[in-house]
Protein backbone atom coordinates (compact mmCIF):
# COMPACT_ATOMS: atom_id res chain seq x y z
CA UNK A 1 0.00 0.00 0.00
CA UNK A 2 2.92 2.78 1.05
CA UNK A 3 4.23 1.64 -2.42
CA UNK A 4 1.18 2.32 -4.65
CA UNK A 5 0.78 5.31 -2.51
CA UNK A 6 4.35 6.88 -3.19
CA UNK A 7 4.17 5.86 -7.11
CA UNK A 8 0.63 7.95 -6.94
CA UNK A 9 1.91 10.69 -5.22
CA UNK A 10 5.48 10.78 -7.46
CA UNK A 11 3.43 10.40 -10.61
CA UNK A 12 0.80 13.41 -9.34
CA UNK A 13 3.58 15.34 -8.45
CA UNK A 14 5.08 14.96 -11.77
CA UNK A 15 1.89 15.38 -13.70
CA UNK A 16 0.96 18.63 -11.34
CA UNK A 17 4.28 20.28 -12.63
CA UNK A 18 3.34 19.74 -16.41
CA UNK A 19 -0.06 20.63 -15.66
CA UNK A 20 0.57 24.01 -14.24
CA UNK A 21 3.33 24.68 -16.74
CA UNK A 22 1.41 23.86 -20.18
CA UNK A 23 -2.14 24.39 -19.30
CA UNK A 24 -3.92 21.16 -18.31
CA UNK A 25 -6.15 22.28 -14.88
CA UNK A 26 -6.03 20.26 -11.63
CA UNK A 27 -9.61 19.96 -12.68
CA UNK A 28 -9.02 18.38 -16.25
CA UNK A 29 -6.79 15.87 -14.48
CA UNK A 30 -9.41 14.60 -12.30
CA UNK A 31 -11.61 14.72 -14.55
CA UNK A 32 -9.90 11.71 -17.01
CA UNK A 33 -9.41 10.23 -13.73
CA UNK A 34 -13.15 10.07 -12.91
CA UNK A 35 -14.06 9.14 -16.93
CA UNK A 36 -11.58 6.22 -16.43
CA UNK A 37 -13.02 5.33 -13.14
CA UNK A 38 -16.72 5.26 -14.91
CA UNK A 39 -14.93 3.08 -17.61
CA UNK A 40 -13.76 0.82 -14.88
CA UNK A 41 -17.26 0.47 -13.63
CA UNK A 42 -18.99 -0.22 -17.04
CA UNK A 43 -17.18 -2.31 -17.77
CA UNK A 44 -17.15 -4.45 -14.88
CA UNK A 45 -20.98 -4.43 -14.81
CA UNK A 46 -20.70 -5.27 -18.49
CA UNK A 47 -22.68 -2.40 -19.86
CA UNK A 48 -24.74 -1.88 -23.22
CA UNK A 49 -22.22 1.30 -23.64
CA UNK A 50 -18.81 -0.16 -22.12
CA UNK A 51 -16.83 0.53 -25.64
CA UNK A 52 -17.93 4.00 -25.79
CA UNK A 53 -17.25 5.01 -22.22
CA UNK A 54 -13.68 2.70 -22.83
CA UNK A 55 -13.30 5.27 -26.27
CA UNK A 56 -13.75 8.35 -24.39
CA UNK A 57 -11.49 7.23 -21.26
CA UNK A 58 -8.58 6.64 -23.36
CA UNK A 59 -8.94 9.97 -26.01
CA UNK A 60 -9.42 12.14 -23.30
CA UNK A 61 -5.73 10.43 -21.26
CA UNK A 62 -5.02 11.42 -25.03
CA UNK A 63 -5.82 14.56 -25.01
CA UNK A 64 -4.86 15.46 -20.91
CA UNK A 65 -1.16 13.83 -21.41
CA UNK A 66 -1.10 15.61 -25.09
CA UNK A 67 -1.63 19.01 -23.38
CA UNK A 68 0.77 18.34 -20.40
CA UNK A 69 3.97 17.68 -22.40
CA UNK A 70 6.07 20.63 -24.66
CA UNK A 71 5.14 19.20 -28.09
CA UNK A 72 2.35 17.40 -27.35
CA UNK A 73 1.90 13.56 -26.74
CA UNK A 74 2.70 11.58 -29.87
CA UNK A 75 3.13 7.22 -28.97
CA UNK A 76 3.77 4.49 -30.70
CA UNK A 77 0.76 2.06 -30.64
CA UNK A 78 2.84 0.00 -28.07
CA UNK A 79 3.80 3.57 -25.73
CA UNK A 80 0.34 4.73 -26.04
CA UNK A 81 -0.89 0.70 -24.89
CA UNK A 82 1.98 0.55 -22.34
CA UNK A 83 1.29 4.44 -20.69
CA UNK A 84 -2.45 3.95 -20.85
CA UNK A 85 -2.54 0.44 -19.01
CA UNK A 86 -0.18 1.80 -16.60
CA UNK A 87 -2.53 4.78 -15.97
CA UNK A 88 -5.93 3.12 -16.27
CA UNK A 89 -4.43 0.20 -13.39
CA UNK A 90 -3.50 3.17 -11.07
CA UNK A 91 -6.38 5.08 -11.36
CA UNK A 92 -8.86 2.58 -11.08
CA UNK A 93 -6.79 0.12 -8.21
CA UNK A 94 -8.69 2.29 -5.39
CA UNK A 95 -11.71 1.99 -6.83
CA UNK A 96 -11.70 -1.88 -7.61
CA UNK A 97 -10.61 -2.33 -3.97
CA UNK A 98 -13.30 -0.26 -3.02
CA UNK A 99 -16.09 -2.06 -4.62
CA UNK A 100 -14.85 -5.09 -3.38
CA UNK A 101 -15.30 -4.30 0.05
CA UNK A 102 -18.70 -3.63 -0.98
CA UNK A 103 -18.78 -6.98 -1.94
CA UNK A 104 -17.65 -8.31 1.36
CA UNK A 105 -19.73 -5.67 3.13
CA UNK A 106 -23.08 -6.82 1.77
CA UNK A 107 -22.16 -10.60 2.22
CA UNK A 108 -22.46 -11.49 -1.38
CA UNK A 109 -20.27 -14.14 -2.93
CA UNK A 110 -17.22 -13.27 -5.07
CA UNK A 111 -18.93 -13.96 -8.10
CA UNK A 112 -19.57 -11.89 -11.65
CA UNK A 113 -22.96 -11.42 -10.43
CA UNK A 114 -21.81 -10.04 -7.25
CA UNK A 115 -19.16 -7.34 -8.95
CA UNK A 116 -22.36 -6.56 -11.74
CA UNK A 117 -24.41 -5.81 -8.98
CA UNK A 118 -21.78 -3.90 -7.03
CA UNK A 119 -20.90 -1.85 -10.12
CA UNK A 120 -24.40 -0.71 -11.35
CA UNK A 121 -25.07 0.84 -7.77
CA UNK A 122 -21.85 2.27 -8.24
CA UNK A 123 -22.48 3.96 -12.08
CA UNK A 124 -25.32 5.67 -10.28
CA UNK A 125 -23.97 6.94 -7.01
CA UNK A 126 -20.56 7.83 -8.84
CA UNK A 127 -23.21 9.48 -11.80
CA UNK A 128 -20.94 7.90 -14.59
CA UNK A 129 -24.10 9.03 -16.56
CA UNK A 130 -23.59 12.41 -16.07
CA UNK A 131 -19.81 12.40 -16.61
CA UNK A 132 -19.38 10.24 -19.45
CA UNK A 133 -22.46 12.12 -21.28
CA UNK A 134 -23.70 8.47 -21.81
Amino acid sequence: MKTKLLTVVTLAALFSGAVNAIGVSFAEYQQMQTINQCAYIANTMSADNTAQVMELALQRYIEVTSKSRPGGYHPTPNDLATDYALFFQQTVSDTADEMFEQINKRGLPLAPGSWELVARDWWTVKQCSVVTGL
